[in-house]
């Protein structure tokens, strides 16, 4: 598949395959698409978080912390 791009955005990408910040450019479009994905993703997270905040479906900070934190320590190294 051939793609064409701006010289800017093609200096970038070189500029990435040269410092050796990704071995390929299959890798580094992998990687770029896969940001792109999580980057959509978050965005509906929010979007769904903002609808649940319009409806009056808030829960108490205390208690999504709590939440969080034992989360991060289930996912925490051992």
């Amino acid at each position: 598949m051939a793609i064409d791009v701006s010289r800017p955005v093609e200096e970038r990408f070189r500029a990435r395959l040269r410092d050796g910040t990704y071995r390929s450019a299959d890798e580094l479009l992998d990687d770029a698409l896969r940001l792109l994905e999580q980057r959509e993703a978050f965005r509906q997270a929010v979007a769904h978080g903002l609808a649940q905040a319009d409806r009056g479906e808030l829960r108490e900070g205390e208690e999504v912390f709590a939440e969080l934190e034992a989360d991060l320590d289930k996912s925490a190294p051992e």
